[in-house]
């Protein structure tokens, strides 16, 4: 009986050991620390008399102090704002406090129960996104709940195998995830990717057209609305209505029209030129995840600045700059550096050749997406025009990008 005892005590605490082991303390401790954050959000909005916080370059009372006239030129000026104006006052606060503290509570009961994970995750989606009137925890807050409930609708699978993982990992540069995908194809999580991508970096970048367009109601630069302006910049208001989500979407099939467009232009200058196979559907499904980058692009109405930043351009060093453009340029250059790292782990090169394939291929990508798709479907939200006297500019970039695969023996058959 004492032997039977000392089994049955073995085998309950192995059990313990086990359960110990499947809670998912990683879950628990970010969503903890997203609603930490969104409570801290909303108790400094509390502080700050139910209003929301702005965090400036240096403080404005009103427009005067930060809008720029042919008289008068004012330093740079931006802001970013938590909390959205009209949803906070009148002890609107403690509701929105509310929902971050049940949250809270969610995110304990996963520890205790983690099999329930999967039928909460749509639940902490939900409630990370009615954290927004109170900034979203600085919305470091938002994204962190965001993520693990996304990865909770395909718990409890590993996190790099899921949707949201493996934007990550395509992020981040990893080797494995790119020979995955290569390996095993799937057309359907690759065009789920791409409508994502599509509608949260779409999203941003037509709300913040869109408020550009409320400043400028006529797009005349010299007669802005003045009142409109005072909304945007000092309160932090964001104007929005239907067409603003309508365009959004409809970003989504622009980006369809794209990736199909480098699909086949890596295919045939960077694969079938130097005499490399490799499946349509694979390379294909690669590729989406080139475009993970663009996702950064939601963050653009996030902040607003003074002119010329606003709605025009400085120079630095002949590249044209701005807040819209710098979140263009980053993830333009983002996506091109995962393309590159891509070809090089999927062709087998050196990372030297796998710039000089990449260049030479993304030529024709780059003249048919922005000096055709751009005009001719008239892309709603923030985008880059070239003009007739950029034709120039562009044709000296091809011309160097076609020498640079050239020198690096990009262009040989292997």
């Amino acid at each position: 009986m004492s032997k039977n005892l000392n089994n049955f005590k073995g085998s309950f605490k192995g059990m313990i050991m086990m359960e110990k082991e499947s809670r998912p303390v990683a879950i628990l401790a970010t969503l903890i620390v997203g609603s930490t954050l969104i409570i801290i959000n909303g108790i400094l909005i509390v502080l700050n008399q139910n209003q929301p916080l702005i965090w400036a370059s240096y403080n404005a009372k009103d427009l005067t102090d930060v809008w720029v006239t042919p008289y008068s030129k004012h330093p740079f000026w931006g802001r970013i704002v938590y909390g959205i104006p009209g949803l906070v006052e009148k002890g609107l606060t403690y509701f929105w406090l509310l929902i971050a503290v049940l949250q809270t509570i969610l995110a304990v009961y996963i520890f205790f129960k983690p099999k329930k994970m999967k039928s909460i995750g749509l639940w902490l989606i939900i409630l990370s996104l009615l954290t927004l009137p109170i900034g979203g925890g600085f919305y470091m807050g938002l994204i962190l709940s965001i993520i693990i409930g996304l990865y909770g609708l395909e718990y409890p699978k590993k996190f790099e195998e899921t949707f949201i993982g493996k934007m990550f990992n395509a992020l981040r540069f990893n080797k494995s995830f790119f020979e995955k995908a290569v390996a095993n194809p799937n057309l359907q999580r690759a065009a789920l990717t791409l409508l994502f991508i599509a509608i949260l970096g779409g999203l941003g970048s037509c709300l913040y057209a869109y408020n550009v367009f409320k400043i400028y109601p006529t797009c005349d630069l010299s007669k802005p609305s003045m009142a409109d302006a005072s909304e945007i910049l000092i309160r932090g208001r964001i104007y929005s209505e239907p067409t603003v989500y309508v365009s959004a979407v409809s970003n989504a099939f622009i980006l369809v029209i794209k990736w199909l467009i480098l699909t086949l232009s890596i295919y045939f200058f960077a694969f079938k030129i130097v005499g490399k196979e490799i499946e349509l559907v694979a390379l294909s499904h690669v590729l989406a995840y080139v475009y993970v980058p663009e996702i950064i692009l939601i963050f653009m109405p996030l902040v607003f600045t003074n002119e010329p930043n606003l709605s025009q351009t400085w120079s630095l060093i002949l590249i044209p700059m701005s807040w819209p453009l710098t979140l263009f340029y980053i993830s333009r250059l983002w996506s091109l550096g995962l393309l590159m790292y891509a070809l090089s782990k999927i062709q087998d090169i050196t990372f030297g050749k796998a710039i000089g394939r990449t260049l030479f291929a993304v030529a024709p990508y780059f003249v048919i997406t922005y000096l055709w798709i751009y005009p001719v479907f008239n892309v709603p939200g923030f985008l880059i025009k070239f003009t007739g006297e950029s034709s120039s500019i562009i044709a000296l970039l091809l011309t160097i990008f076609y020498i640079i695969a050239l020198v690096v023996g990009a262009l040989k058959k292997e």
